[in-house]
């Protein structure tokens, strides 16, 4: 056989397989959290409930990550109190579908127009961050409510076999990501508006505090 042949043996399959793409977007966007003023709160109770058809798994949720963003050292400060600081009760609700079957829809449809067709895949956590803030006797002085929606994302393109496969390659590491953004997000929205309302809460737990619902003003939706 030839170099002209064995060329062109080469060169045919490496066209093919470079003929793929994938474009994939992955939400939210990354997040640098605050350095804030710690001593005036630190966490309570961390809970999670994981709905949609991936609850039947083990690590389902966030909870994960969550706890591990409240490790960075922004977070770790800012939720530095001791006994007598404010108590964050939090509690999570993660909504998501099983990206498994799906997926494997995909596929199927990919190899069944031969790949020539491009192909699109889009999925969703949808997530509730419920914080409930506690005096020292454990009355509840204020409540908060945040939204976070990860994204995944890809667009595969002609022969789309090969970008499914390449998209699959990375597909554990960017749930991680997806994971660790929406988990700082979440912190992030949270130091936030406990920072601004310090000062409220705090006069608030000073005075003794009356129960879940005696300080509406700081009953309140906090949908970013």
């Amino acid at each position: 056989m030839n170099r002209k042949k064995i060329f062109s043996l080469l060169i045919i399959p490496a066209l093919i397989l470079s003929s793929g793409g994938c474009a994939i977007k992955l939400g939210p966007d990354p997040v640098i959290l605050p350095r804030l003023e710690g001593g005036s709160f630190r966490l309570g109770e961390v809970t999670e409930t994981a709905t949609g058809t991936w609850n039947r798994f083990p690590d389902a949720g966030i909870k994960g990550p969550f706890l591990g963003a409240l490790k960075n050292p922004e977070a770790s400060t800012f939720f530095s109190g001791g006994v007598s600081s404010l108590v964050a009760d939090i509690h999570l609700t993660t909504d998501h579908e099983d990206d498994g079957p799906r997926l494997t829809q995909l596929g199927a449809l990919s190899m069944i127009t031969l790949g020539i067709f491009p192909l699109k895949y889009h999925s969703e956590w949808n997530v509730q961050c419920r914080v409930t803030v506690k005096n020292g006797e454990g009355n509840s002085i204020g409540s908060y409510n945040f939204t976070e929606q990860g994204l995944y994302e890809i667009r595969v393109y002609p022969l789309t076999m090969f970008a499914l496969f390449g998209a699959g390659m990375r597909g554990a590491s960017d749930a991680v990501t997806i994971h660790n953004r929406m988990a700082n997000a979440l912190v992030d929205k949270m130091m936030r508006t406990l920072n601004k309302d310090r000062r409220v809460l705090t006069a608030q737990a000073a005075s003794g505090g009356q129960g879940a619902g005696s300080f509406s003003t700081l009953r309140q939706n906090v949908i970013i």
